[in-house]
């Protein structure tokens, strides 16, 4: 069993919740990118997500993902790519992902 950091663990409970998760980091907190991954990707229901000033490790691979919620990453730190082939991503006002470190598109999804 993969022993989560406290950065971590606030990210899955918020998700676990189905609640809007919206984390703020100072930073130095650090979410490993396959946990992020698996979080964001076995989730449905949620209102939104929204983290701020995390720094991501490693590779959040979100290749043919549904997510149906906006999704939106503030000022984070990315360490590798953020992959995104096949995804499907609810549009909305909070559906920003980085460009920088965004490898191929998702398809934006209305409603």
């Amino acid at each position: 069993m993969i022993e989560h950091t406290a950065a971590e663990r606030r990210v899955l409970s918020a998700v676990r919740d189905r609640a809007r998760v919206e984390v703020d980091f100072d930073g130095e907190q650090r979410l490993r990118g396959a946990v992020l991954a698996d979080a964001l990707a076995g989730t449905k229901a949620l209102r939104s997500v929204r983290i701020t000033g995390a720094r991501i490790d490693g590779r959040v691979d979100l290749a043919a993902a549904r997510l149906d919620f906006p999704i939106e990453f503030r000022d984070c730190h990315f360490g590798d790519d953020v992959v995104l082939t096949e995804a499907q991503v609810a549009s909305g006002p909070a559906a920003r992902l980085p460009d920088s470190r965004s490898r191929s598109h998702a398809a934006p999804r209305d409603g």
